[in-house]
């Protein structure tokens, strides 16, 4: 690469940094654009942890838990969600071991969402994640007040 003209070089470099500067914007801007995602998709979806559908949507809400898992652990991504007040900064790994204990652990993080969105449902919506996979017995008009 050295024996390239000085010309073409710096057209390299300035397409190269130009991609590297959107790399880096992209990433600041995930875990707002996940938080829309997610909550978009809650506010759809919301009575799916309840009976009798939630099998047909446990890879849905594996994968918002793994993509809430990636910001949480990641310090940058986490510092960014505190500063923009983004609902995300309130799940934290001391939150998710008193709360979240009995949840199995590939709904932990999507389950704290959905607990901080359902208001005065939390503790139904908690009871609904901790059973999830257990075999759905409960008549959905017990859950109406979720829905």
């Amino acid at each position: 690469m050295n024996n390239l003209p000085e010309e073409i070089l710096d057209i390299i470099w300035t397409h190269y940094w130009q991609f590297k500067y959107n790399d880096v914007i992209n990433e600041i801007n995930y875990p707002l654009e996940i938080e829309e995602k997610h909550i978009s998709f809650i506010k759809k979806n919301f009575g799916v942890i309840a009976c009798p559908y939630r099998d047909n949507y446990k890879h849905h809400l594996e994968k918002m838990n793994e993509s809430i898992c990636k910001i949480i652990n990641n310090q940058g991504l986490f510092l960014i969600c505190k500063q923009n007040n983004l609902l995300m900064r309130y799940i934290t790994n001391e939150y998710l071991k008193h709360v979240f204990n009995r949840v199995p652990d590939n709904f932990k993080y999507v389950a704290s969402l959905f607990v901080i969105l359902s208001g005065s449902n939390r503790f139904k919506v908690l009871f609904a994640f901790e059973n999830i996979n257990k075999p759905c017995n409960i008549n959905i008009s017990d859950y109406a007040a979720i829905i």
